[in-house]
């Protein structure tokens, strides 16, 4: 049949119409699902040609084309000659993807995003299995996965940067309404659905959506900015690596060098997807690997790991064990630290150990994390019987994409200081923080915008959260207060939170707690802080929530998608995990279209964090998200970092409110009185707080020092 339908479609409209590359890369398509690749090839390389004769060398239809192309190659042992065909073909998607999305919202060029990526997937795949111990090979492709991480986080990025910069009022007034009703979708997300009238909620939460991403839209349409490394290559990444360190970047993808899976067969090939419906979500067996820069000038080396069904399941099963030792005493820290530690060690032997002999002589290291390995701490992995690779290791720092290097390499100096925020009253009623807004001379920030050993938070089922009653945190005020104290004595300045007569600048520490600790506060005095510090709960809504927890500082789970849309609630996931504040407990009682003390991602990210070098955001399950392959985890610190943070100080586990300050502490001894790096400091707060454990005789499970992690800026 779709030989007929080629043969009728060339008799009406000629041999080089594009309707008829559409006909040969659908029958090309069926002869590669019968396994007759060497009757597909010349269709497929037929096809590219009349597309590139018709609409030039960069256009959609001929990246399908030579992606059948390149796929057939590798089924007949041409295994160059189709990387350099995939290759072709992946550059092409990757441009046109990138392209596009400046015009998009962000859920929408989420969504167009998944359309390459089974191009990258057959780019990967053959590498892996052909040509892994081809140095110039594993260069060009590691070059192009460089090239295609994060594209629609650049991209958003570029854009919130080019927005806060301009001065078009026209622009500017847009951008003030896209901030409102990013405010008002979150809120509303918040509450919840009224249960009088949820077919009105509905209808209200689409309406605001729809009005946030038209904004989106009419701002991405103005061309505003891009990524200024997009273009990238291998050797602009390593010149930039520090000298003596080591890059690890792990990729998740689709091995499609196997036998085809039954599901793709008989199927119907449209227009839209010929091939990524062969290649795409259905075909191929999710995988993981890693490409290594030793920083010995030594080749890059790509190492296979295991199907991604195993690793993932050693990663939940981990992490499992990791979070159970909640609420141990005695000696049952003890035996949870066993389990923990069988759990670790099976999961470093399958991603760890095989790159390990490669960068064992690192200063430092780079790590690029993809997958579920975005929710591992490796330095928190056992060695031997005791040890962990905290201990074993150079200090290991994480980076969303590669080039992340080449944006960090031009320093941005900030004078506004620090901004600490900690022991939020979360019973304070709007009435209550609206009336400080004039209580006492001089500006308030909270107006312009416990006990002992408990966590930063309980963890109730997600759907309980419209109900859901902050305790309070009397830990994380004792440590926004420390860490005002050390950056006073290092830096000279005031940390009272207040201003003196006349000022023309602000404080350089403005500590605010109880119900200064506002939303409002956060968004008036973040921007232009050179350092943001948050103690208090953090939330991510995902799917798997845990019963309540007495004392810790988070609520929520973690969702993990594999290339599939968001759901309804969580199209933008960013809506779903957040910061508690001062009125948290009240947000009920908040006036429609006003702050909640609720602070949502969402929010984070629309607004203007550009000179902050560091957001350490000290609570529960910061670095939790939704994650999105290739593209990294959709919360908390994807909302800072798209905001213009350049470094995210994040939690991949709940954490205890006394450690968690002992943890801070030590983080900014290192950073202000020895002067360390980021990496080295979050290296020296861990170890410290370990060794402490240690010199005590009690249990040294990680769950007491291990779940911060530093993404961004390493130095």
């Amino acid at each position: 049949r779709f030989q007929d339908a080629a043969t009728v479609i060339e008799a009406v409209h000629g041999a080089d119409h594009p309707l008829v590359a559409w006909a040969l890369c659908n029958l090309a398509a069926s002869l590669a699902r019968s396994g007759d690749f060497e009757a597909a090839n010349p269709l497929y390389e037929r096809a590219a040609t009349i597309v590139r004769g018709a609409f030039g060398e960069d256009h959609p239809l001929a990246a399908v084309a030579l992606s059948g192309l390149a796929h057939g190659l590798g089924r007949t042992a041409k295994a160059a000659d189709a990387l350099d065909v995939a290759l072709q073909a992946e550059a092409i998607k990757g441009n046109h993807v990138r392209v596009t999305a400046r015009a998009l919202s962000e859920r929408q060029a989420l969504r167009y995003s998944l359309t390459r990526a089974s191009s990258l997937d057959l780019v990967l795949s053959l590498c892996v299995r052909y040509l892994q111990h081809d140095p110039t090979a594993v260069m060009r492709t590691w070059e192009r996965l460089m090239k295609s991480r994060a594209l629609v986080f650049d991209e958003m990025a570029a854009r919130h940067g080019a927005m806060a910069a301009a001065s078009d009022p026209v622009l500017l007034a847009k951008s003030d309404s896209l901030s409102a009703a990013c405010r008002r979708l979150a809120n509303l997300v918040i509450r919840g659905p009224d249960l009088g009238d949820p077919e009105g909620y509905r209808g209200l939460l689409d309406q605001t959506r729809r009005e946030k991403e038209r904004l989106e839209s009419e701002i991405g349409e103005r061309g505003l900015g891009s990524c200024r490394h997009a273009g990238a290559g291998f050797a602009d990444v390593v010149d930039h690596v520090p000298p003596g360190s080591a890059m690890v970047g792990y990729v998740l993808y689709r091995q499609f060098f196997g036998d085809l899976p039954d599901s793709t067969r008989g199927r119907p090939m449209g227009p839209q997807g010929t091939h990524a419906l062969m290649l795409g979500a259905t075909g191929g067996v999710p995988t993981y690997a890693a490409f290594v820069h030793s920083g010995r000038g030594e080749p890059p080396a790509l190492i296979p790991l295991a199907a991604a069904s195993g690793i993932d399941s050693l990663v939940s099963r981990w992490r499992l064990t990791v979070q159970q030792g909640a609420g141990s005493h005695g000696s049952a820290w003890r035996q949870a630290e066993i389990r923990c530690r069988d759990a670790g060690r099976a999961l470093r032997s399958a991603v760890w150990d095989p790159v390990a002999p490669h960068i064992e002589m690192a200063e430092r290291i780079f790590v690029i994390p993809d997958g579920n390995l975005n929710l591992v701490s490796f330095a928190a992995l056992p060695v031997g019987t005791s040890e962990y690779l905290l201990e074993q290791q150079a200090p290991i720092h994480y980076l969303s994409a590669e080039r992340d290097i080449l944006s960090f390499a031009e320093p941005v100096v900030t004078e506004g200081g620090l901004l600490v925020m900690g022991g939020p009253d979360f019973n304070a009623g709007p009435g209550v923080i609206e009336r400080t807004r004039s209580a006492g001379p001089g500006p308030d920030p909270a107006g312009e915008s416990a006990q002992r050993g408990a966590y930063q938070g309980g963890r109730p089922g997600c759907e309980s959260f419209a109900s859901m009653h902050f305790p309070p945190l009397p830990g994380s005020r004792r440590e926004a207060e420390l860490v005002a104290e050390l950056w006073s004595t290092a830096h000279g300045g005031m940390a009272d939170g207040t201003e003196r007569a006349g000022a023309t600048r602000p404080p350089a520490v403005l500590c605010l707690i109880d119900r200064q600790a506002s939303e409002a506060a956060f968004k008036a005095c973040a921007p232009g802080r050179r350092v943001v510090h948050v103690a208090t709960h953090g939330f991510f809504l995902g799917g798997n929530c845990q019963s309540a927890l007495g004392g810790w500082r988070g609520i929520g789970g973690i969702v993990i998608r594999d290339n599939r849309p968001p759901p309804l609630i969580g199209e933008n996931p960013l809506l779903l995990s957040g910061l508690a504040l001062a009125g948290a407990n009240q947000r009920e009682h908040a006036p429609e279209g006003k702050e909640d003390g609720i602070l949502s991602a969402e929010e984070i990210g629309a607004l203007r964090l550009d000179g902050v070098e560091w957001a350490v955001l000290s609570a529960c399950d910061t670095g939790m998200g939704e994650i999105h392959a290739g593209e990294g985890v959709f919360g908390l610190r994807r909302a800072f970092r798209v905001a213009g943070a350049r470094t995210v100080l994040m939690s991949l586990w709940p954490v205890e409110d006394t450690a968690t300050e002992l943890w801070m502490s030590a983080l900014y001894e290192g950073r202000l009185t020895e002067g360390l790096d980021t990496a080295a400091a979050v290296r020296r707060a861990s170890i410290s707080l370990l060794h402490s454990l240690r010199a005590g005789e009690r249990s040294t499970h990680p769950l007491l020092w291990g779940s911060f992690v530093a993404t961004g800026d390493w130095r």
